[in-house]
């Protein structure tokens, strides 16, 4: 745990942690610990580093984001790779020595050390209590964030609570992933009490894009989701300790469902957030209102805070139309792309049209989708290249289709995605903001809850879970340009759901739908245990890479069929639960073992491939 100790906020001096030899030594003022803690600016500097440790390197602005979306299969890399960093995203898991997998653990204790930093030390302060508490709210929301992440990454984790004060108090065994849900649950309830509202925090601090009290409200909503998604399948779970969260006030599966439904309903009903009228403006970044959606619940402001915003290189073609990207390569532009089975199941659902005449001869190709939301999300079939100055074909142009090879077909094999594109975006850093969660996601976690806690096909439940969509479907049909007639999709008005397990599948696909791109596919895809992941990722994925739209006269691995998708190596994905259950969490951290004293290769998480 020694590593932890670093880059306690871009305000705070060394002698605030002078006994940590690793701690970062480029602050960017000569503050004194007394001024920081003094007065009211200070403690707002010191949570305005707490946010900005979000956006380091290997967090949700960088590699994080980028590993972690390719590792739900729900997500493709560019181009033909066998690097190891890769590979292991194939086994939908990173391994204990991964670099990304260290780095990752070791910037979220150090962003988890800010919080604690501020907690520890903000007793003596001289400001009022009142304006203490807001801080310690605001602190405590953020630790809680953290490691409700880094729990649903690594399960078991050291709990750190306080700032250490010397490398002994650093050594820390890990804590059971209860305990570290008990503590989760606990922190958003004092935010949740003590945090500023939404008005209060734009009057302190004239912003209104930073997280209020009702954020608290909406992660416990969130947080209960996931617990009830464990509960749903305790046996293809990847823990050590059986699924119990009684710790957490939760008694079984139906009482964690209730309390997300409960905490998503308040926050639908009493809370100060509001859909966009129109959901191609949640991704506009030229103007100040761009940034202060009443959507968003807790975004990474990049406009605000300057930092790694990797995810609009990693999403984004070479020279995009409409960014400042014109003659400087951006060597990693496109490195994270929409998979293609996504790309296809959301046109074949929503109104999408199968490509005719095609050069290539394949006829089961769909080539757009009726879902407005969905050229709001993806850049695809082709773009205009600024420096080229001409259309460059992509996915699904005819010819774009075969299989993924080095070379220029990098650039073709897949649709981009296009959330991120920023007008300013000049082949680094873009200025798009990151959400960690919108208001849009609330109705689509009490719809899942509703949906769960339905006992039959049309009882009070059911039908609420099919309200919550429907919110989310019409303001869908009518992101059109202004003038246009509102569109067809999506609309469940003519599908019929037989089973509750048919309907919580479908609300899945409408979180990737809504959310595509957003850094929450690793997470939700694990959610309910092995066999789901079996039943509606794995299996699917497999029939689908078996089809001839996957690259025609590939010979594949399967007995009987002739086709598969190149940069998978002929792979295919697991089917059986103690197989896909070594996927589920992320190895712990060979660096930490080492280093922490309290903790063994013995505690390393059970399944685990190495």
């Amino acid at each position: 745990m020694s590593k932890i100790i670093r880059n306690l906020t871009i305000l705070t001096v060394a002698v605030l942690l002078s006994s940590c030899s690793l701690l970062d030594e480029r602050p960017t003022t000569s503050l004194s610990e007394t001024a920081v803690f003094k007065t009211e600016e200070g403690l707002e500097s010191l949570i305005t580093g707490c946010y900005q440790a979000f956006r380091e390197k290997y967090l949700w602005c960088g590699q994080l984001y980028e590993f972690l979306q390719e590792a739900s299969l729900l997500v493709h890399w560019k181009g033909d790779r066998t690097t190891e960093n890769f590979q292991q995203c194939l086994d939908m898991t990173f391994y204990s020595t991964n670099t990304v997998n260290q780095e990752a653990f070791k910037d979220l204790y150090a962003a988890i050390n800010r919080c604690n930093n501020i907690l520890t030390n903000i007793g003596d302060s001289p400001v009022s209590e009142d304006f203490k508490n807001e801080i310690k709210g605001e602190a405590r929301f953020l630790r809680a964030v953290l490691y409700f992440n880094a729990v649903r990454m690594w399960g078991d984790l050291p709990l750190v609570l306080s700032s250490p004060r010397n490398l002994e108090e650093a050594n820390i065994p890990r804590s059971s992933y209860l305990d570290v849900y008990r503590q989760i649950l606990e922190d958003l309830d004092y935010a949740e009490t003590n945090m500023r509202d939404f008005d209060r925090q734009v009057e302190a601090t004239g912003e209104r894009g930073r997280a209020c009290k009702w954020a608290a409200s909406s992660y416990k909503a969130l947080v209960y989701l996931q617990i009830a998604s464990i509960l749903y399948s305790p046996d293809d779970q990847p823990f050590r300790d059986r699924p119990d969260f009684k710790n957490c006030g939760v008694e079984d599966e139906k009482a964690a469902w209730t309390k997300a439904l409960e905490c998503a309903e308040k926050v639908i009903e009493k809370g100060p957030y509001r859909l966009a009228d129109n959901y191609c403006d949640l991704f506009k970044w030229e103007t100040t209102a761009d940034h202060l959606l009443r959507e968003r619940i807790f975004a990474l402001n990049s406009s605000n805070l300057k930092g790694y915003s990797s995810y609009c290189q990693y999403t984004l073609p070479n020279y995009p139309a409409g960014t400042a990207q014109v003659s400087a390569k951006a060597s990693n532009y496109g490195r994270t792309r929409p998979e293609r089975w996504v790309f296809q199941t959301w046109a074949s659902r929503y109104g999408g049209m199968l490509g005719s005449g095609r050069g290539d001869g394949l006829t089961g190709v769909f080539v757009s989708c009726g879902d407005p939301r969905f050229d709001a999300s993806y850049i695809h079939t082709s773009y205009y290249n600024q420096n080229k100055q001409a259309n460059v074909k992509i996915y699904p142009s005819s010819g774009c289709v075969s299989g993924i090879v080095a070379g220029s077909d990098q650039d073709k094999f897949a649709p981009y995605f296009k959330k991120y594109l920023h007008p300013a975006y000049n082949a680094n850093n873009g200025e798009a903001d990151f959400y960690m969660m919108r208001f849009a996601e609330l109705y689509l976690i009490a719809a899942e809850a509703a949906a769960s806690l339905s006992t039959s096909v049309g009882d009070s439940f059911w039908n609420k879970a099919l309200q919550y969509v429907e919110v989310i479907h019409a303001r869908a049909r009518k992101s059109v340009a202004e003038g246009r007639e509102e569109a067809l999709f999506p609309s469940w008005e003519d599908k019929v759901f037989s089973s509750k397990e048919e309907l919580v599948s479908a609300i899945f696909w409408e979180r990737l739908f809504e959310m595509s791109g957003e850094g929450h596919e690793f997470f939700d895809m694990r959610r309910r245990g092995a066999q789901w992941v079996i039943d509606n990722i794995t299996r699917p994925f497999n029939e689908f890479l078996q089809k001839e739209e996957q690259g025609p006269n590939i010979k594949s691995p399967v007995e009987g069929t002739g086709y598969w998708q190149t940069s998978y190596f002929g792979r295919v994905f697991p089917t059986d639960v103690e197989s896909v259950r070594k996927s589920l969490l992320l190895a712990f951290p060979d660096q930490e073992i080492r280093t922490n004293a309290a903790i063994d290769y013995k505690d390393q998480n059970p399944y685990i491939i190495r």
